[in-house]
């Protein structure tokens, strides 16, 4: 169970998460739909859900980030918890991450709001490039399945 920080007037302050290891919560989010991004990989996240997810809601929690899954960075909501991958930084031997092609580099960068229970999150890419997942109506946002 999670102890949340309390403002004056009762309710938790905002909280962000930042995990290495993506919880089981992402495999739903993906399977129900409702993401925006790229899924280019398993999501390799524990067997066995420890419940640590129900428990974010009531504490305040608004985003949860991950990496982990070099070619994944999609992002989606579940129970008005944004689930976000981060997006591959590193140089590895490895051809899906190269500059063969198939994932370029980058950064998902987060922007905070003062004074407000929100956040805007997008990634910027090794080139410039920026890359808004969230933007349009979900219908309109296709996801690339690996």
């Amino acid at each position: 169970r999670l102890n949340s920080a309390h403002r004056t007037d009762g309710r938790p302050v905002p909280s962000l998460l930042f995990l290495h290891i993506p919880l089981p919560e992402y495999q739903t989010v993906w399977e129900m739909g409702i993401t925006k991004g790229n899924k280019k990989e398993t999501i390799c996240c524990p067997r066995r859900n420890t419940g640590l997810f129900s428990s974010l809601p009531p504490a305040g929690v608004e985003g949860v980030f991950c990496g982990h899954d070099h070619v994944n960075d999609f992002e989606g909501t579940l129970e008005g918890v944004r689930l976000c991958y981060g997006r591959v930084t590193g140089w590895p031997d490895d051809n899906r991450i190269s500059t063969k092609g198939m994932f370029t580099r980058g950064a998902r960068v987060i922007q905070l709001r003062e004074g407000e229970r929100e956040f805007s999150t997008w990634l910027r890419l090794q080139g410039g490039e920026v890359v808004h997942q969230s933007q349009g109506p979900a219908s309109q946002r296709p996801c690339a399945v690996a």
